[in-house]
């Protein structure tokens, strides 16, 4: 149980989600405000037991900001944590916790108070709990006279990832996947369940075109001191700012030329108003990409919108909407080398006029 909790909350640089609700019952589902993250546990990473199959982490947060994080590996999940974002437990106590996939089943195990706002319970005597997860549309939480239904929307996908951060698959079966047919795994199908707030994301993206048939696009690595990529051991593909989002142009001198499918071509819509991290967290689901949030503040977005085009084509329209007289949301595409899976990474750009002048603010993007 020690491990299982060291490493549920060893990963806090991929959280970064903001205090508010306090626990109550809700009586709504409540739908996740961005694609579950994984990554390996800071216990795993450079330690003497990583070889023996530390568990991984996925973590999201919730439309009440609550935030969630699960740990596993193995097609077994060994805990997971709940951050009610209120101060109200007494840390080292344990509580029930009554977990279930359905308004009528389900289990009760102690949770343990690892902080006055965050509950952990061990769950490496469910062995079903990981099945449920991947097969149902919602988990039950009740803590007390607290009931609380999460959406498990993503969750699968997010399992597929864990399991390979767990255990890395061999470079040839890598390639034997990615020379297979090309194809992405299909996103999340958001009209698998009926909640009011699953159709307010459904109007942010409409129905697919056709996809256009492969072709060649060329992709420039960023120097090698990208420091936030070189942390997650990733090859960053390019800087994804206003009007220079997606690769160079075809045939350009020094470039590593790469065969891939093109980004289809989709009906995009979001409203003026909309949180930028929910927008892009929802769109890059839709197209198999995942979203790391890591910009240390929320940002709405100033206009609505309405396009049809590619992925990279709306967030660079989103991004353009933003004054570059003070900060604002940038961000980086890189590739996962274990998963194939592209990433994009938002952070905040702050312009060097607004910057310190004794040099304690440094730029997190590099001068081109």
């Amino acid at each position: 149980m020690k491990t299982a909790i060291r490493a549920l909350m060893g990963v806090c640089a991929l959280c970064g989600m903001q205090p508010s609700a306090q626990a109550q019952d809700v009586t709504h589902m409540l739908m996740p405000s961005n694609a579950w993250l994984v990554g390996p546990t800071t216990l795993a990473e450079g330690s003497d037991v990583e070889a023996a199959g530390v568990p991984c982490l996925m973590v999201t947060s919730f439309s009440n900001n609550y935030e969630m994080r699960i740990s596993g590996g193995g097609r077994q999940i060994m805990a997971m944590a709940l951050n009610v974002r209120e101060k109200g437990f007494t840390p080292g106590e344990s509580y029930l916790m009554k977990l279930s996939f359905s308004e009528d089943d389900g289990f009760e195990a102690p949770a343990q108070a690892f902080s006055e706002d965050t509950l952990v319970v061990g769950l490496s005597q469910q062995p079903d709990f990981y099945k449920g997860l991947s097969e149902s549309d919602a988990l039950y939480v009740t803590l007390g006279d607290a009931r609380m239904q999460f959406s498990l929307l993503g969750v699968p996908q997010g399992l597929k990832r864990l399991e390979q951060c767990f255990q890395p698959p061999t470079e040839s079966i890598r390639e034997a996947a990615v020379e297979e047919d090309g194809k992405q795994p299909p996103a999340p199908g958001l009209h698998t369940l009926g909640s009011g707030e699953v159709d307010a994301l459904k109007d942010m993206i409409t129905d697919e075109e056709s996809p256009a048939a492969p072709v060649a696009v060329t992709q420039e690595a960023l120097p090698a001191s990208d420091e936030g990529a070189r942390k997650k051991d990733v090859q960053p593909v390019q800087d994804v700012q206003p009007r220079d989002i997606l690769v160079p142009k075809a045939g350009q001198k020094g470039a590593a030329v790469a065969t891939a499918p093109a980004s289809p071509r989709m009906q995009w819509r979001v409203m003026k108003g909309g949180g930028l991290e929910g927008v892009l967290g929802v769109w890059a689901q839709s197209v198999n990409m995942r979203l790391i949030w890591q910009a240390g503040q929320s940002y709405s977005v100033p206009e609505s919108l309405s396009m049809q085009g590619t992925f990279e084509d709306v967030v660079q329209k989103v991004l353009e909407q933003f004054p570059a007289d003070r900060p604002r949301p940038v961000g980086k595409i890189f590739v996962d080398p274990s998963t194939r899976q592209k990433v994009l990474l938002i952070e905040t750009s702050v312009p060097a006029a607004q910057m310190p002048v004794d040099g304690a603010y440094e730029p997190i993007l590099s001068p081109q």
